[in-house]
């Protein structure tokens, strides 16, 4: 999958295609929340700083990818 900004929603829908859009977002959160080195990560690009925003930004999905894995596409 493309580094690039994604919604929220769209890029856990991704990682949990099985799930409702609320459940995979739900998910990814907690994740997110239970990873104490990718939450670091996250804070010192100012993640936690604009949490409510609808999108990652580049730098955090490159995060994200780096520590859970890029998510299931047709691709893989």
């Amino acid at each position: 999958m493309l580094i690039k900004s994604y919604s929220k929603s769209y890029l856990a829908k991704r990682f949990s295609p099985e799930l409702s859009e609320k459940s995979a977002s739900r998910r990814l959160r907690r994740w997110i929340d239970g990873d104490r080195d990718l939450k670091t990560e996250l804070q010192k690009i100012g993640y936690f700083d604009h949490q409510r925003a609808q999108y990652f930004t580049k730098q955090e999905v490159a995060l994200l990818f780096e520590y859970i894995g890029e998510p299931w596409t047709a691709n893989h």
